[in-house]
Formats: structure tokens, sequence, C-alpha cells
């Protein structure tokens, strides 16, 4: 995962210097997050409900392929009834997206790497008289704050530069610091953005 970053760092660098044409703008989305534990919990944990927004930039490989890189504050979480973990990132995704002309606009759709640390963590929906944290850290019974992965995004851009994005994320880290358990977070996320400039 690191060379994959830094291979894709030395490419934005590359298009950089050669594409003149750059772009910045914000995303706001929803996210749709869970954890995919092994061995299976019981109950299963379902999904918690949060809000990504950040800025992101956008510059051209080709006429067709783009990279877009953003820094967002991500809540991502996970919900055993009626318990909800807020698990709250700096997440940084680099979507590489190929576009197509469709209508008045352009359909995208790519992969997107990305790199997150956990800032952030709190538990609501508390019986009343108990009492539980959660948190970042490397002793058991925290959460690995380091987290990457790998997702695929969707989306169409019309030519103002307003954009529209969905997207799934899978972790390939592994959050648990506990021996033989395996957490890995999972999204699915909705949202939309604009460049300024248009296009």
């Amino acid at each position: 995962m690191k060379k994959l970053f830094l291979s894709i760092i030395a490419i934005a660098s590359v298009a950089t210097t050669t594409n003149a044409q750059m772009r910045f703008g914000g995303e706001l989305g929803l996210n749709m997050a869970n954890v995919s534990e092994s061995p299976a919990p019981s109950p299963s944990p379902t999904m918690a409900i949060g809000a990504r927004v950040g800025v992101i930039a956008e510059f051209g490989i080709t006429d067709a392929i783009f990279i877009q890189p953003g820094v967002m504050f991500s809540m991502m979480g996970f919900k055993v009834d009626p318990i909800t973990a807020h698990l709250n990132y700096i997440h940084i995704p680099i979507n590489i997206v190929y576009k197509l002309d469709a209508g008045p606009g352009k359909i995208f759709f790519g992969l997107t790497p990305f790199l997150s640390y956990g800032v952030s963590a709190s538990l609501s929906g508390l019986p009343s008289g108990a009492s539980g944290t959660i948190e970042f850290g490397s002793n058991a019974g925290q959460v690995k704050p380091l987290d990457f992965g790998a997702g695929i995004n969707v989306g169409y851009e019309l030519e103002m530069g307003l954009f529209f994005r969905a997207g799934y994320d899978y972790s390939l880290a592994n959050s648990s610091n506990v021996s033989g358990v395996t957490d890995h977070n999972t999204c699915i996320h909705i949202g939309a953005g604009y460049f300024f400039g248009g296009k």
C-alpha cells in the first residue's frame, strides 16, 4: 500500500507539471459505515450513519483520466443495538477516475486507494446507568488509529463543476488490537461536490 501511494504521488507530480489545468473544490456526503469482524460476533454489528466533508483537487493525466486527491473529515463506526460506536478519521482518498461524455456532462468511475487516521471516538446509546468508552490506541480494547484500503466510486459531473458521487470503501488494515480478532472498516458513501472554475 505504501508503494502504491508513492507511485500515485509520483504520477501526480508529473501530471501537475504537464497539465496546466488544475481545479479545487469541496465535497459533502453521507457515510453508511460498518465493521467486518472475524470471528463473526453475535449479535452482528449494523450500519452507523455519519458525515464526510472536505476539500478536493483534480488534475488530468489524459483527456479522460483524472486524479482527485482529497482531505476529509469522515465519521465512521458501527452499531450494536442500542449502542453506536462513533469513529472519526482524517481521511485521504485518491480517486483515480475515467470520464465519458454523457448528455450535458460526464459520467465517471474509478478506483480509490485511501489512507485514514483516527482522531476521536465515542459511544452513544448506552442504557441508563451503564458506562463504557471507546478510543484509539495500541492497547487491547482500543482501536488502531491507522487505516488504509481501497474502494470504487462512480458519479456524474455537470459542465458547471457540480458533481455527484457514490462509492464503497473497504479497509485492508486490521483495526483490532485483540489477538485472533480482525476488524475491517467498510463504508458505503454518497455525496455531492463542486469544482470551482467549471471545466
